[in-house]
Parts: C-alpha cells; sequence; structure tokens
C-alpha cells in the first residue's frame, strides 16, 4: 500500500468533510448497505488485507486474518442492527442524526474497532 505524505492526509480528510452532509442526508436503509458492502468487500479481499495488515503491523498471518475478519464481524453486525438503533426516534427531547466522527489512526489501533 503506497505511504501517504501529510497532502494526502489533508486531502482525504477534506474529501471526507465534503462527503458528510450527503451521508447524513441517506436512509438508514441505505446506509445499512454500504455496511453491508463493506463487510463483503473486506471478505472478498481479505487476502490482500491481511497482507496489508502483516506489512503493517508484523503481526503473524493469522492475527493478520482476525483483524480482517474483525471488520466483516463489526459491518455486519452494524448493517444488520441500524434500524433499530439509528431508526427516527425521539427520546427525552433528542433526535438522532449521524454526526462527523473525530478518528485518532495510531500503530497500535485495531483496525476492527
Amino acid at each position: 500500500m503506497p505511504a501517504a505524505g501529510v497532502d494526502d492526509v489533508e486531502a482525504a480528510v477534506d474529501r471526507a468533510r465534503a462527503a458528510q452532509p450527503g451521508w447524513a442526508d441517506r436512509s438508514v436503509g441505505e446506509r445499512a448497505a454500504v455496511l453491508d458492502r463493506v463487510a463483503d468487500l473486506a471478505l472478498d479481499r481479505r487476502g490482500a488485507l491481511a497482507d496489508a495488515v502483516q506489512a503493517e503491523t508484523g503481526k503473524e498471518r493469522e492475527g493478520a486474518y482476525q483483524e480482517v475478519w474483525g471488520v466483516a464481524a463489526n459491518a455486519d453486525y452494524y448493517a444488520e442492527r441500524a434500524p433499530g438503533l439509528l431508526g427516527a426516534t425521539r427520546r427525552r427531547g433528542r433526535s438522532r442524526s449521524p454526526r462527523a466522527r473525530p478518528n485518532t489512526v495510531t500503530p497500535w489501533a485495531w483496525s476492527g474497532w
């Protein structure tokens, strides 16, 4: 996988910020379908993803596959539960809506979470 420089990361963050309003406008079902696709792609490309995990972390093959399977399992879990978790319900005067989420990428972060 190619290394990214500061400019690459800043451009990716800018694209993510620009995409957020469109993501927020999607229905829960549409967002769940995207998560379904993430799960499918992770499993379809598990070999290449495990290669990347090994190259970046030095993990043994089994550990690399566990990370890939974890990504697929988490995506599948939330895709199945999204309607119940994100339905248009109000609780205590609050409504649920997608928001931009801060993220930290660290060398010890487990990719499945």
